[in-house]
């Protein structure tokens, strides 16, 4: 299922980007082959509506034009991924949640670290019990979820945009991962529509967008976006 309001915002996405930002125009890929986009999260996730209308119009973007910041579309420099790196991504994060189950959440990856004060240079011997209180080990923020699928992957930053899948208020949140900030998943706009429609409006009137505390205004450079920060 298709949302027509996404459709004529994406419409109007087109439209700009062709008139003033061809390098990033010629970026964007066709449509995803339906079944492309039924793999994503297959058995496990049914794939919002936003994602499924973007992918059917656009299979992410590429750097097919030869200039290296085109398809790169997103504040940040974000380059929204193609149906099957989606499916990738996601199987990948399912896979780290399955190396790091615990028995209290098992749908949540839980690195350990070691809290301040403490050491980690224990020796053990085959029967004690160690809890991770006695080892001076809290959990790591909540980088993965097998219920997020990447949505676009920044090559500047290393980090990614994710659409949360989890039932609840923020389903169908983009969130932003970066797993050294305060919130290594916040979310920075409440939907895919909602990102593009920001988007779209920046590109229009050339005022900022803000994702979450940043602003950046709209610049284009050799035919391709380049977002500047202002505050």
């Amino acid at each position: 299922m298709t949302d027509d309001h996404l459709i004529r915002v994406l419409e109007r996405l087109d439209a700009w980007l062709e008139a003033n930002a061809p390098a990033d125009f010629a970026a964007l890929n066709p449509p995803a082959a339906e079944g492309d986009i039924s793999k994503i999260g297959e058995y496990l996730i049914d794939l919002h509506r936003d994602v499924v209308t973007w992918l059917s119009w656009h299979d992410g973007a590429g750097a097919t034009t030869g200039s290296s910041r085109a398809g790169f579309l997103l504040p940040g420099g974000y380059a929204p991924l193609a149906a099957k790196d989606m499916d990738a991504g996601q199987r990948d994060m399912e896979r780290k949640v399955a190396w790091s189950l615990d028995e209290e959440d098992e749908d949540e990856i839980h690195w350990f670290t070691v809290a301040p004060g403490h050491e980690l240079d224990v020796v053990g011997d085959g029967m004690t019990v160690y809890s991770t209180e006695d080892l001076g080990l809290v959990p790591a923020p909540t980088t993965c979820h097998i219920r997020w699928v990447p949505f676009a992957s920044s090559t500047e930053s290393g980090h990614d945009l994710i659409v949360d899948h989890r039932r609840g208020p923020t389903h169908g949140a983009v969130r932003r991962i970066e797993p050294e900030a305060v919130d290594p998943s916040a979310v920075v706009w409440p939907d895919v529509t909602s990102m593009f429609t920001s988007l779209v409006d920046a590109l229009e009137t050339a005022r900022p967008i803000t994702v979450g505390t940043v602003a950046y205004i709209p610049r284009v450079l050799d035919g391709a976006l380049d977002w500047e920060i202002v505050r």
